[in-house]
């Protein structure tokens, strides 16, 4: 490919209803789905079109053939939950919650613990569209 664009990454929600539209013989609305997908903005109709022909190949009918500059629709790891231990025990939370609480135990947690809590909320999120997350050490920041 001429881009060096090799996949299209979706969400696992989008991933979900284009291989349920797939299934299902509704390849427009997979087209569409892929085309208007939340972690690409670039993707023209020719593009979705052929992605969407080797993803039917690769997972509903082999027998269907796609182009071979086709590129692949991926689906990165979502963090659904995380287990949680503010002092009183573990505690379960999904993304938003855990945002939710860290901000509600600031008084508790204390603002650095806080402002890391958000933090590796920014990171789960960055991680599930699909971005490269960087560790750095606070000593090379401040130099």
């Amino acid at each position: 490919m001429s881009d060096g664009k090799e996949f299209i990454r979706l969400t696992a929600v989008e991933y979900r209803n284009v291989m349920t539209f797939l299934k299902e013989g509704k390849h427009i609305q997979a087209i569409k789905l892929v085309r208007n997908g939340a972690l690409h903005s670039d993707v023209g109709l020719k593009i979705a079109k052929y992605a969407v022909d080797r993803l039917r190949h690769e997972q509903v009918d082999p027998t269907r053939t796609f182009p071979s500059e086709a590129r692949k629709i991926i689906t990165g790891p979502e963090i659904l939950k995380v287990t949680l231990d503010y002092g009183d025990g573990p505690i379960e939370l999904d993304i938003e919650g855990m945002q939710m609480r860290a901000l509600t135990e600031l008084q508790n947690i204390g603002l650095e613990a806080c402002a890391d809590m958000l933090q590796l909320v920014d990171v789960f999120r960055a991680m599930a569209a699909g971005k490269k997350v960087l560790v750095v050490d606070d000593e090379s920041l401040s130099a």
